[in-house]
C-alpha cells in the first residue's frame, strides 16, 4: 500500500495457541517451561495492521 511517497505493509497478526509444543514432545517436565517459551505455537488471527516499510529492518 502506498500513501504519497511512503510505503506500508499489510500484515496479518498472530496469537498464542492454546496447544503447547510440549504436548507433542517427550521431554522431561523440568524442560517444559523453557521449551514453551522458546517455541510457542501460534495461529493467525483475523486482525491486520499497517506497518510503515521504512520501519522494517533487515540485513543485506
Amino acid at each position: 500500500m502506498k500513501e504519497g511517497s511512503r510505503l506500508f505493509a499489510f500484515v496479518q497478526k498472530y496469537t498464542l495457541n492454546s496447544t503447547l509444543i510440549t504436548d507433542y514432545l517427550g521431554i522431561p517436565s523440568s524442560l517444559h517451561s523453557q521449551a514453551n517459551k522458546l517455541f510457542p505455537i501460534l495461529r493467525l488471527t483475523s486482525t491486520f495492521v499497517l506497518i510503515p516499510v521504512d520501519s522494517i529492518r533487515h540485513k543485506c
